[in-house]
């Protein structure tokens, strides 16, 4: 298939935790975090940090349960002279969201394979790590960590650098004990490969 450009979307419902924080500001607007929590099928809940404008805050402040549209953001984190990748979505449109509403954690991404693609075999099951570079509106890019399983383990895995990948998944937190840190990525649940060129 051809290239249908850059794509970054997420959506998520679930509950909001913890107090909205000052994160950072930029051309003197002010941005803030915190965090929301969405339950899988299987009981297992994800912890998502937001970034939100001043605007979105003081929407947010009013509410518990949100239904929230943004694009996924990653970045390093500087701990311990040490660096890791962060991960959060950014909002842009922020609405509440009844109790009794499923929770939803979905993110479509279309970008091309950074590095090699790294491919593990377990007793159960096979899964491949890769990097997806996005572009962002000013094409500075944002190198998503995905996982991808199984058939689009192996799929994947055979793909070189700069092939183009539509995936659509969700976003799954993970804590690693041995380092107490929380890392991000996209679990992927359907793959598309595109060109590995980008058409003029």
């Amino acid at each position: 298939m051809r290239f249908i450009g850059y794509m970054n979307k997420a959506h998520l419902i679930g509950t909001l935790e913890g107090p909205i924080a000052f994160s950072h500001a930029v051309f003197g607007q002010r941005f803030y975090t915190v965090t929301i929590v969405t339950k899988r099928k299987s009981g297992a809940k994800d912890y998502i940090p937001l970034t939100i404008s001043e605007k979105v805050k003081t929407e947010m402040e009013q509410m518990t349960r949100v239904d929230v549209v943004g694009t996924v953001r990653c970045y390093n984190i500087q701990k311990n002279e040490k660096s890791h990748m962060g991960m959060a979505v950014l909002v842009q449109n922020c609405m509440s969201a009844k109790e009794e509403t499923a929770d939803v954690n979905d993110v479509c991404l279309f970008g091309s394979i950074y590095k090699e693609p790294k491919f593990k075999e377990r007793q159960t099951r096979q899964l491949t790590q890769f990097p997806l570079s996005v572009p962002r509106d000013s094409k500075h890019p944002d190198v998503i960590p995905c996982m991808a399983w199984n058939q689009n383990a192996a799929l994947v895995a055979q793909l070189p650098v700069n092939t183009q990948v539509k995936v659509n998944g969700r976003i799954q937190s993970r804590l690693i004990k041995r380092k107490s840190e929380t890392t991000y990525e996209v679990s992927v649940n359907n793959l598309e490969v595109y060109d590995t060129q980008v058409s003029a």
